[in-house]
């Protein structure tokens, strides 16, 4: 029986004498076979005449799989932990239920009713995310057996409550960011009035994490950003994001303690882009980076827009390389328009050069892949994206004259 409670897996599906069954099973005790919470049963067996359902190598084979842990926000768990989750959160999905209800009975206030109803449909939410990824069928008649009725919120309320959460996480982020960059001032050397910041060495301090928790602490303590919705992201993609940001601020100097990067979010929104860079929030938003072949679909993906010259590097790296770079554009040409101006005219040289008047996603195959030749297409589009792409080959190695040209002018002291 999958997800059988340790101490019964290990006389399941074999072949037992009925005195076995008392002294090595436990029959007609509690916690042995029958017992409390015991879903096993026996059947007679005819030595030479009844077959057996499974081998002992099928049994070890099926317990080394069922022993195997999968990680979910931040836990491991093998398939007998996973079986117990789901019960508990059958359990705490009840007790939510009737919480809702008693505060309907009691004339609650309206807001604390519909924040109630929202986390019970959040807690259904996990529910059916956490079934799906142990590949568990859900078992709601556990839940919906009390009979209380329709307690979960309207979709319209439900989205409304998630969006005002998403506000919630981002305020306590940005709260801690200013604490965090009051603290950092210490770590700060003034040149007359130009603040100079002290560049670290990440390259060295890197270590690929095991779990999502420890991409989230690297992330926190050593590269001081936080990372938002990390229980959505790819265990090799987390620990990508990590090595990349602390390059960037080996090169470009620390982003954090500038204030251009506060935190990664992963957006779990349907949207048409893979990454942006928000200049309000300072944080990056990625999307789609919760699959087992992720970085093979970032670095197949980053390949055919490298081929037609729509991208700069054909890595899989590209896409955070390239929101990255947004975060040194505003570092450094909100400062300084005269290093903004420079880059802008040659772009627009380029783009000259090339016979590109009017930016579209549906110009010709000839004008993207001639763009390809100097940078990208989409680095053409203006300042911010030529800048983007620029940092992003430049990370990447083998950088070409005209991204080696634009990094020049970013890192150059003064004008």
């Amino acid at each position: 029986m999958a997800g059988a409670r340790p101490d019964h897996a290990k006389w399941q599906g074999r072949v037992w004498t009925y005195q076995q069954l008392v002294d090595v099973c436990g029959l007609g005790s509690g916690p042995g076979l029958l017992g409390w919470n015991c879903r096993h049963t026996y059947y007679p067996f005819l030595d030479g005449i009844s077959v057996r359902n499974y081998s002992d190598q099928w049994l070890e084979e099926m317990d080394r799989k069922e022993a195997q842990k999968i990680p979910y926000r931040g836990k491991e768990y093998n398939t007998y932990e996973a079986t117990q989750k789901q019960r508990q959160m059958e359990t705490a999905m009840r007790a939510q239920r009737e919480k809702v209800k008693l505060l309907q009975q009691g004339k609650a206030d309206k807001d604390d009713i519909i924040n109630a109803k929202c986390k019970y449909q959040a807690m259904l939410d996990e529910y059916a995310e956490f079934s799906k990824k142990f590949k568990f069928p859900e078992q709601r008649e556990r839940i919906y057996y009390d009979l209380r009725g329709r307690v979960a919120p309207s979709q319209r309320t439900y989205k409304r409550w998630q969006a005002e959460q998403v506000n919630k996480v981002r305020e306590r982020a940005e709260k801690k960011r200013r604490a965090d960059m009051r603290a950092a001032q210490k770590k700060i050397m003034t040149d007359g009035k130009k603040p100079v910041i002290i560049k670290e060495t990440f390259a060295g301090k890197f270590k690929s994490a095991s779990d999502i928790n420890g991409i989230i602490e690297y992330a926190k303590n050593t590269l001081g950003i936080d990372l938002i919705d990390y229980i959505k992201v790819n265990l090799d993609v987390g620990n990508m994001i990590n090595k990349e940001v602390g390059k960037v601020f080996d090169v470009f100097g620390n982003l954090a303690q500038s204030g251009n990067l506060t935190g990664i979010c992963v957006y779990s929104e349907r949207v048409s882009w893979y990454a942006a860079y928000s200049p309000p929030w300072k944080e990056v938003f990625i999307k789609n980076v919760d699959a087992k072949n992720t970085m093979k679909k970032l670095e197949k993906d980053a390949i055919d827009c490298f081929k037609a010259g729509f991208w700069s590097t054909p890595q899989a790296e590209h896409v955070i390389r390239h929101e990255l770079g947004h975060a040194v554009q505003h570092m450094v040409t909100d400062r300084n328009v005269w290093k903004k101006k420079r880059i802008e005219a040659m772009r627009k040289d380029i783009a000259d050069s090339i016979g590109i008047t009017n930016w579209s996603m549906n110009d010709t195959k000839e004008h993207m892949k001639a763009a390809g030749e100097y940078l990208s297409y989409y680095g053409l589009k203006d300042t911010g994206e030529f800048i983007a792409e620029s940092v992003a080959e430049y990370m990447g190695g083998n950088t070409r004259e005209t991204a080696k040209k634009v990094v020049e002018i970013l890192l150059k002291e003064g004008v």
